[in-house]
């Protein structure tokens, strides 16, 4: 019979199954997910330009720092950038975006690794999400056959993660817990971070308490 380690000193509840609509959640906001992307100042084209006009040698001249983001839409959403010209930037197709203020900006999509953890497992929760025991996921493009890389989800304002799939929010603990647990446990538990940390959902850190 299995022994249930040593309780942390705090550990946030873990809602279980049935999982609800992200909208009726509170604390289930997620900052947005796909692939990582540095996006820069630039100098933009010259005051009193018209089309037509040149734009300049320096109009891609770097103002500041990049700036690192999680995804296309947490930097559009930060940056009030449009989604759709932005994506354009990232993928090459054009050089750079302006914001409503009359800020140019440009980027690029950071390199992606999909190469597996030392020891880690995948299995499939449905046709477009893939979830590992080391709590990264993979997902399948809404539109086209092609994946997302493999990743941690973000984490929401409580620290927990959690992944948006087919208009539903789903607790990891919850999703790496009933996929690679191994060892008995009763139909209908809560999993516990056994380091007290919500965001560590690798199965080594999970553990299944009954819910009373």
């Amino acid at each position: 019979m299995l022994t249930p380690p040593e309780e942390p000193a705090e550990d946030p509840a873990t809602p279980e199954l049935p999982r609800q609509p992200a909208r009726k959640r509170k604390h289930a906001t997620i900052y947005g997910h796909g692939e990582p992307c540095l996006v820069w100042q630039v100098q933009g084209r010259p005051k009193g330009w018209t089309r037509g006009m040149p734009e300049g040698a320096g109009v891609l001249t770097p103002l500041g720092v990049p700036l690192s983001f999680h995804s296309k839409d947490e930097a559009a959403r930060t940056l009030s950038l449009d989604r759709g010209n932005l994506s354009k930037v990232l993928r090459g197709r054009q050089t750079k975006i302006q914001s409503p203020e009359g800020t140019s900006f440009t980027g690029i999509y950071l390199g992606r690794d999909d190469a597996d953890q030392s020891g880690e497992e995948w299995k499939a929760v449905s046709p477009s999400l893939y979830v590992s025991s080391h709590g990264r996921i993979q997902t399948k493009h809404a539109a086209g056959s092609g994946w997302s890389r493999k990743r941690l989800p973000n984490r929401c304002p409580d620290h927990a993660r959690r992944v948006k799939h087919q208009h539903m929010i789903h607790e990891m603990k919850f999703l790496v817990g009933e996929f690679f647990f191994v060892g008995p446990h009763a139909p209908s538990v809560r999993w516990r971070s056994l380091d007290g940390d919500p965001a560590n959902c690798t199965v080594a850190n999970l553990w299944p308490e009954p819910v009373p």
